[in-house]
């Protein structure tokens, strides 16, 4: 994955992976030392491809490139703040438009910022952290711990993504080319996404089935 264009989701696969290692039981240092010797191959990615490394740069020092690389984001900022507490209202984004690109994927959250505004985005924000904070009450739950894991990597990949996005978007992290889920336009996204729900709600389910055979047994 990391000799794809698509960077951002080896940063996300690989993070989950180390994830679930550390779920699984993987003790830290280990993993802190893996994560430390992959650090010169991420900076030989970041020079290997010139528009990887024009990102950071744009990050850190968006002023001087906001008309090449920092351009996406400098003009995500603007329809963020145009949008006030309360926004334009829906539809009357002018970003979308004429000035950002990609508004339908990588900067919908720009868009639901100028529309609807402070109150607007921290409602979606809250929607999705709430659905994450279900996903890992799940894998509380979950009758054994492969289904505890199932839990939460659907989870940590639901909130991690989300919060990569909008990190973009407002301008604290590099561009990583990660769509929002459920908000960002695209087909396999969406039913990435709504896989990764399925898997949540089926270890629910096997969970609910699992209780009341517990509650039998306690019973006897």
């Amino acid at each position: 994955m990391a000799l794809q264009p698509d960077f951002g989701m080896f940063v996300l696969y690989s993070s989950l992976t180390a994830f679930l290692l550390y779920a699984g039981g993987v003790a830290l240092r280990p993993l802190m030392a893996t994560a430390g010797a992959l650090v010169p191959i991420g900076g030989l990615l970041l020079l290997a491809a010139p528009y990887r490394l024009g990102r950071l740069l744009a990050f850190i020092n968006p002023a001087a490139y906001r008309e090449t690389y920092g351009y996406q984001v400098y003009q995500s900022l603007i329809a963020i703040g145009s949008g006030g507490v309360w926004g334009r209202g829906l539809g009357a984004s002018r970003a979308k438009l004429f000035y950002l690109p990609a508004a339908h994927n990588d900067f919908a959250f720009a868009v639901v910022g100028e529309e609807t505004g402070l109150i607007g985005s921290l409602v979606l924000v809250g929607l999705l952290a709430w659905l994450v904070a279900l996903g890992f009450k799940v894998a509380v739950r979950a009758p054994d711990r492969l289904g505890a894991l199932y839990a939460l990597g659907a989870s940590f990949i639901l909130g991690f993504q989300a919060l990569l996005n909008l990190g973009v978007v407002v301008g604290v992290l590099p561009v990583t080319g990660l769509t929002l889920p459920f908000v960002s336009y695209g087909g396999s996204s969406l039913a990435v996404t709504l896989a990764l729900c399925g898997l949540i709600l089926g270890v629910a389910r096997a969970a609910e089935a699992v209780q009341p055979s517990r509650a039998v047994e306690v019973a006897r």
